[in-house]
């Protein structure tokens, strides 16, 4: 194992402690973790960080490229406080970390087409150390209530200091405005989970992008128990072997984007294609198949009056959109959106253009973040080390390469009949460690020798 400062933080600060039952014997409640547990959440907090800093620049400001597709931006309320003669801003990582560093830091996650406002006419408090010279201001920047802080429709920040941790709620980002909302403000009644869809699409923008109607067969949906059922009932007046056989077929199957639940409870369909398939929803792939016989493929041209023209497919997807809903997608619905002239003016009168861009997409940016750390990210922090290593003279060196060893070998040796036996560490657990492991570093200097001299 190789133990880090933050993997030792979430030992102390991060987990519960056992309790102590009556009688005298030990209960751990559910809140106590195992060492591998504690493995894997830093390796995932690992990843997450990864996901969204792994493509951003920590070193240089991305001024000079521009609006860019997609970037991490980060909004400081101490340079531009809510309310002030300012106004909102936003900022790149590097500037973040390099003009911002010990500010009121606000992580806005990613936005689209923005550029960096590092020491602009809204950040009034600052100026750019990275990039001097910037124009005043940034005039297609698009910034919303974020940028104070707050999100969702209630307009509360995240985390919410005042809502009950019990309360606490999932929250989810929609794709075209970019807000984030609490599931449970969204007016949908029951809300996928998180592995059936892609992206969401929020009840005000549903409203706003007209366009969807056309769409809606591709959106995740959610059908009840009495739906499925009756599906399986108007299947049955077929060939009663043959149903029997498929109907057992489809039980065994285990689709990714389905997840049927019994008792009563939801399963979750994917709009786009799943195991339980209606005579409704075969006959429109029949006619969706038919239409593309007689009119060719939707991707071909026509020529008219010598130019080429995209035919509109628009149509072929569509369906009854609940505007007091939000929409939820799956992984590839935007490669289904029509490109043909009359849309993509369509798109850009309601200012979507961006959802033909596969490059928009967030787990387009993650890939590219997940590439770039395992290219050379992880590398570079490690010289970062190294250089930084180097710059102290060989005898602290030489102290303090021996006692992080030291620290990890005895943590390591430590924790190892933790994670052998499966037994929670405890914060008694942890502090007794340190606590013996100043003793022996005391008693290794009573001699009077100081540490790395030399004995002859």
């Amino acid at each position: 194992w190789k133990l880090t400062k933050q993997q030792i933080d979430l030992l102390i600060t991060h987990h519960s402690m056992a309790s102590t039952g009556e009688g005298g014997s030990e209960e751990y409640d559910d809140s106590s973790l195992t060492m591998m547990d504690i493995l894997e959440e830093q390796e995932a907090l690992q990843e997450d960080a990864e996901a969204v800093l792994g493509a951003s620049d920590a070193d240089h400001c991305t001024y000079d490229k521009g609006y860019m597709v997609r970037q991490a931006v980060y909004a400081c309320l101490t340079c531009s406080p809510v309310g002030g003669a300012g106004g909102r801003a936003g900022v790149c990582l590097a500037c973040s970390l390099h003009c911002h560093n010990n500010h009121t830091l606000v992580e806005l996650y990613t936005k689209r087409n923005f550029k960096c406002d590092c020491g602009n006419s809204n950040i009034l408090m600052t100026t750019c150390k990275l990039q001097p010279g910037k124009s005043a201001i940034n005039p297609d920047n698009k910034y919303s209530q974020n940028f104070d802080g707050l999100y969702c429709v209630c307009h509360r920040p995240y985390p919410d200091t005042e809502q009950p941790e019990s309360q606490d709620d999932e929250m989810i980002q929609c794709c075209c405005c970019e807000d984030w909302y609490h599931s449970q403000h969204l007016g949908n009644s029951s809300v996928p989970t998180g592995d059936q869809y892609a992206e969401m699409i929020c009840s005000a923008c549903v409203k706003k992008l007209t366009f969807l109607h056309n769409y809606a067969s591709l959106a995740v949906t959610v059908m009840s128990k009495s739906d499925l059922d009756t599906s399986v009932d108007v299947e049955s007046s077929g060939d009663s072997t043959a149903v029997a056989d498929n109907v057992m077929q489809k039980t065994e199957q285990k689709s990714e984007s389905t997840k049927t639940e019994v008792s009563g409870k939801k399963a979750y369909v994917n709009g786009s294609g799943s195991s339980t398939t209606t005579n409704d929803q075969q006959n429109g792939q029949r006619k969706n198949k038919e239409t593309k016989e007689n009119t060719g493929d939707s991707t071909k041209d026509n020529i008219t009056n010598g130019k080429q023209n995209k035919v509109c497919s628009a149509g072929q997807f569509k369906g009854a959109v609940a505007e007091s809903e939000a929409m939820f997608f799956p992984e590839d619905w935007r490669s289904k959106l029509c490109t043909c002239d009359t849309c993509k003016v369509e798109y850009s009168r309601l200012e979507a253009s961006y959802l033909t861009n596969s490059e928009d997409t967030i787990s387009h940016y993650e890939y590219l973040s997940r590439q770039r750390v395992a290219g050379t990210g992880r590398q570079l922090s490690v010289e970062r080390e190294i250089d930084a290593l180097n710059s102290v003279d060989r005898v602290t060196r030489t102290e303090m390469v021996t006692e992080y060893n030291t620290l990890s070998t005895e943590l390591r040796e430590y924790l190892r009949k933790f994670a052998d036996t499966g037994k929670v560490v405890r914060d008694e657990d942890i502090k007794e460690f340190f606590a013996g492991l100043q003793a022996r570093k005391k008693q290794r200097t009573m001699d009077g020798v100081p540490p790395n001299a030399c004995r002859w």
